[in-house]
């Protein structure tokens, strides 16, 4: 008789497909791994909350927290924070099983820079005479 080191029952539904490469990940702990396997089970149109991901994980919040901030320090998660009327606003999230090129990504602030906004305004100036 062989044994197998690994047993995987066949599904046709409740599964979850993803690349081992965050998984296979050293330099990342279980936990910031787990909590990205958790996340990777979600619709791929889910808005992401701390406070759900937190509801559904037996860790705290801290560690939930230091868990996404790993993630986040190697690339596997990104959050953009969006300003509405100079107050901030909702948050984008994007995971992948992968790490993103965050270079490709930049905050948004919803204004440009005040060095910017000063040369447009001067531009834009109107003299009467």
């Amino acid at each position: 008789m062989n044994l197998m080191a690994i047993q995987r029952v066949k599904r046709k539904t409740n599964f979850t497909i993803m690349s081992n490469y965050g998984l296979k990940d050293k330099r990342m702990t279980a936990k910031a791994k787990g909590v990205l396997a958790y996340m990777l089970t979600l619709p791929d149109d889910w808005i992401f909350y701390e406070s759900e991901i937190v509801k559904n994980m037996k860790d705290g919040r801290d560690s939930i927290r230091s868990a996404m901030r790993e993630l986040e320090s190697f690339g596997y998660l990104v959050r953009q924070q969006e300003r509405n009327g100079g107050k901030f606003d909702k948050v984008d999230w994007l995971v992948s099983d992968e790490p993103l090129d965050t270079t490709a990504f930049s905050p948004w602030t919803g204004n440009p820079s005040t060095e910017n906004r000063r040369r447009e305004n001067r531009r834009r100036k109107i003299h009467h005479y």
